[in-house]
C-alpha cells in the first residue's frame, strides 16, 4: 500500500472517529439494504440461485450508491478546510480524493458487517415465525443459507466506494461555492437510459436477471434527471411560500447532496413497487390456480368403500337428521372424455380426477349439492339434457365425447358420444378468493346415461346443502359409521405466503421511510449555517420549522413520486410473466401499500422535520458529531 493511501486511511479513521453521529448514519443507509437483502436471500434463495442473486444486488448496488453520495458529500464539506491544508503542504487533488475513497470504504465495511450483523436475527427470527405459523412445512436453519452473502458484502462495499468516487470528483473545491448548473449532456444521457431501460424492460423475457438489470439502467436514468428536475423545481418554487422558495433554493444551491438523495428515494420506492405489483399479482394469481375448492367450504363429504357401503351409510345418517345425496361418476374402469376450452373470464380451476369431470345427477340432486340452476337449466337436466360448464366446448347444442377406458394409452381411442347439452355456469357457492367452487364440468341425467351406455356408480355423496349444515356431533356420528370415511370441505390456508409477503413489504416500506429521514437530517446538516443565519436574523420559528418540512417534502414526495412511476414499469412486466398460467396474464395493483409509501411515508418524514427543526441559534449551529 502507498503512503497515499496509508495516510488515507488514517485520515478517514480519525474521521469516522470525530463524526461518530454522523458516519452512524451513513453506515446505517448502506447497512440498511444489506440488511433487507440479506434476509431475503437466507430465506429464498440457496447456492445455485448465483443469477436471481445478481437480479437483486443490482437494483440495492444502485440504491446503495444514491444513497451514500449525499452522507459523503456532507463529510467532504464539512473536512474541506483540512483538505485545504492537505494541498499546502504539498498534498495533491488526488490525495484528497483518496481520503475521501477511503471513507467510503470504511464506512461501507462498518455498514456492512452491521447490517449482516443484524439480518442474522432477522433471518433465525423469520424461520421461527413461519414454522409456527405454518405447520405444514418446516424450515431448517443451515448455514448454507448463508452462501451467497460474501456476493453481497462484495456489492455493498463496492457500492460504497463507487459513492465516493463520485462525490470525490463532484466536490466544488472552494468554501461555499455552489454545485455547477446542470450539465445538458448528462440530461439526455439520463433520457437516453431511462427510455432505453424502459424499453427492454418492456421486450425482455420473463428472465428475471435481464427485468432486474433494465430496471437499473431505467433507474440510472432517471437519476441522471434528477438535478434537472431539482432545478425546475426552484425556478417554478418562485410563486410559493417562503418556506417552500428556501427549501427549493437550498436543493437548487447543493444539488449534488440533494439530487441523490432524491434518486435513493426514488429507487427505493421503485423496488419495494415493483416487487408489491409482482407479488401481489402473483399471490392472486397462485389463489385463482392452484385452489381447488371441489365443493363448497363447509361441505360435508361421505367416501364409501363401496357403493353397498356408500347405501347403507346414507340410510344411517337418515336417522342422525342428516340428508345423503349420492354423487355418480362412471364405473372404475371407464371415464367420459370431453373436450375443454378456457375463456378469457373463467379461472383456471384444476380437477385431478377424470371421473369427477363428468357426474350423473338429476336437477334436484343438483341443487342439493348447492349449486344455483337457472330453471332453463333445470328444465334441460329434468328433459334429458346434459349441463356443460364454462370450460366444456359445446358445438350446436352437443357435447363431442369419448367412452374411454382407463387402461387406454391413446386418447380418443374409446366409443364416440354425442350428448345433447345445454352451457351452464355451474358454479356453487361463493368460496374464499374469488373462486367459484364446481363439483364438475359436465352434468348428465340419469336416463342420458342410460341411453349412453354410461354406467353409473356412487362412491361419493355430499349432505345436503339446502337445509342447515351439520352439526359437530352429527359429523362425529357419521364419521362413526363402519365403511366409509367423512371430510368437511375447509378453507384454503396461505399463512406462510402472506406472512412473507406482509413482512418483506413492511421491511421494504421500513427502508424508504429510514432511508428518507436519515438523507433528510444530512441535509439539514448541510444547512445547518444558513439555518443559523435565518434564525439570527429575527425569523419566526415557525419559519424555520416549515422550511425544514418543505425539503423533507420535496425530497420525499419528489422521490416517491418517481419511484412509483419508475416500478410500475418493471412491476407490470413482472405481473404478466408470472400470471396466466390458465388464461390470459393480468395485473393486480396493491393500492393501500403504494399509498403507504407514495404518500404517507413522505408526510410523515415532513411532520418529523417541522417538529424537530432547531428554532434557535444555538441549536441551528451545533455540529452533529
Amino acid at each position: 500500500m502507498s503512503g497515499s493511501w496509508r495516510v488515507a486511511l488514517r485520515l478517514a479513521r480519525r474521521d469516522i472517529a470525530a463524526h461518530r453521529r454522523r458516519s452512524f448514519l451513513t453506515a446505517c443507509l448502506i447497512g440498511l439494504p444489506v440488511l433487507f437483502a440479506g434476509v431475503y436471500t437466507a430465506l429464498v434463495m440457496g447456492p445455485s440461485d448465483l443469477a436471481f442473486a445478481i437480479a437483486l444486488y443490482l437494483p440495492i448496488m444502485l440504491l446503495i450508491v444514491l444513497l451514500a453520495i449525499p452522507a459523503f458529500g456532507v463529510t467532504a464539506r464539512s473536512r474541506r478546510d483540512e483538505h485545504a491544508l492537505l494541498e499546502s503542504t504539498g498534498g495533491t487533488r488526488t490525495d484528497v480524493r483518496h481520503t475521501i475513497t477511503a471513507v467510503g470504504l470504511v464506512t461501507g465495511l462498518l455498514g456492512v458487517a452491521g447490517g449482516l450483523a443484524l439480518a442474522v436475527p432477522g433471518w433465525i427470527a423469520m424461520v421461527a415465525l413461519i414454522n409456527r405459523l405454518d405447520e405444514d412445512q418446516e424450515i431448517v436453519v443451515s448455514l448454507g443459507d448463508l452462501a451467497l452473502w460474501p456476493l453481497l458484502a462484495l456489492f455493498a462495499v463496492g457500492s460504497s466506494v463507487v459513492a465516493a468516487l463520485i462525490t470525490a470528483a463532484t466536490l466544488p473545491g472552494e468554501s461555499g461555492r455552489r454545485d455547477a448548473p446542470p450539465r445538458r449532456r448528462w440530461l439526455v444521457l439520463g433520457i437516453g437510459l431511462a427510455v432505453l431501460g424502459a424499453l427492454g424492460i418492456d421486450s425482455s423475457s420473463s428472465d428475471s436477471m435481464w427485468i432486474a438489470g433494465w430496471t437499473t439502467l431505467l433507474g440510472a436514468g432517471i437519476a441522471l434527471v434528477t438535478p434537472t428536475l431539482v432545478h425546475l423545481a426552484s425556478r417554478v418554487a418562485t410563486t410559493l411560500p417562503l418556506a417552500a422558495r428556501l427549501a427549493a433554493r437550498d436543493a437548487d444551491r447543493h444539488r449534488m447532496r440533494t439530487a441523490p438523495a432524491i434518486a435513493a428515494v426514488m429507487a427505493g420506492v421503485a423496488a419495494v413497487t415493483a416487487l408489491g405489483i409482482g407479488s401481489f399479482s402473483d399471490n392472486l394469481d397462485r389463489r385463482t390456480e392452484s385452489v381447488m375448492y371441489q365443493f363448497p367450504v363447509g361441505t360435508v363429504t361421505m367416501y364409501g368403500e363401496s357403493p353397498d357401503a356408500l347405501e347403507a351409510a346414507a340410510r344411517d345418517a337418515a336417522t342422525h337428521g342428516v340428508a345423503i345425496l349420492p354423487i355418480g361418476t362412471t364405473g372404475d374402469d371407464e371415464y367420459v372424455s370431453v373436450e375443454y376450452t378456457f375463456a378469457s373470464d373463467v379461472s383456471g380451476l384444476q380437477f385431478d380426477n377424470p371421473q369427477f369431470d363428468v357426474v350423473i345427477a338429476d336437477a334436484d340432486t343438483v341443487q342439493g349439492w348447492g349449486v344455483s340452476l337457472a330453471p332453463q337449466e333445470a328444465a334441460a337436466l329434468d328433459s334429458g339434457r346434459a349441463l356443460a360448464g364454462p370450460t366444456v366446448a359445446v358445438r350446436d347444442g352437443r357435447i363431442d365425447a369419448t367412452l374411454e377406458s382407463m387402461d387406454s394409452e391413446v386418447s380418443g381411442s374409446g366409443t364416440p358420444l354425442v350428448i345433447p347439452a345445454l352451457p351452464a355456469d355451474l358454479g356453487g357457492e361463493p368460496v374464499p378468493d374469488g373462486v367459484r367452487s364446481q363439483l364438475a364440468r359436465v352434468v348428465i341425467p340419469p336416463d342420458l346415461a342410460r341411453s349412453l351406455g354410461v354406467e353409473s356408480v356412487a362412491t361419493s355423496a355430499v349432505a345436503d346443502r339446502r337445509g342447515p349444515a351439520p352439526t359437530d356431533d352429527q359429523v362425529a356420528a357419521l364419521e362413526a359409521l363402519p365403511g366409509v370415511a367423512v371430510e368437511v370441505q375447509q378453507e384454503a390456508r396461505f399463512a406462510s405466503y402472506r406472512l412473507v409477503f406482509i413482512l418483506l413489504t413492511l421491511l421494504g416500506v421500513g427502508v424508504v421511510g429510514l432511508a428518507t429521514a436519515t438523507a433528510v437530517a444530512l441535509a439539514r446538516l448541510d444547512g445547518r449555517e444558513d439555518a443559523a443565519t435565518l434564525v439570527s436574523v429575527g425569523a419566526r420559528p415557525s419559519t424555520a420549522r416549515w422550511s425544514a418540512a418543505a425539503a423533507a417534502l420535496l425530497i420525499g414526495g419528489v422521490g416517491s413520486l418517481l419511484g412509483l412511476l419508475v416500478g410500475v414499469i418493471p412491476g407490470v412486466r413482472a405481473a404478466t410473466s408470472m400470471t396466466g398460467g390458465y388464461g390470459e396474464a393480468f395485473v393486480a395493483i396493491p393500492w393501500t401499500l403504494l399509498a403507504t409509501v407514495g404518500v404517507a411515508i413522505p408526510l410523515v418524514v415532513a411532520g418529523i422535520a417541522f417538529a424537530i427543526a432547531p428554532v434557535r441559534p444555538e441549536q441551528a449551529s451545533a455540529s452533529l458529531r
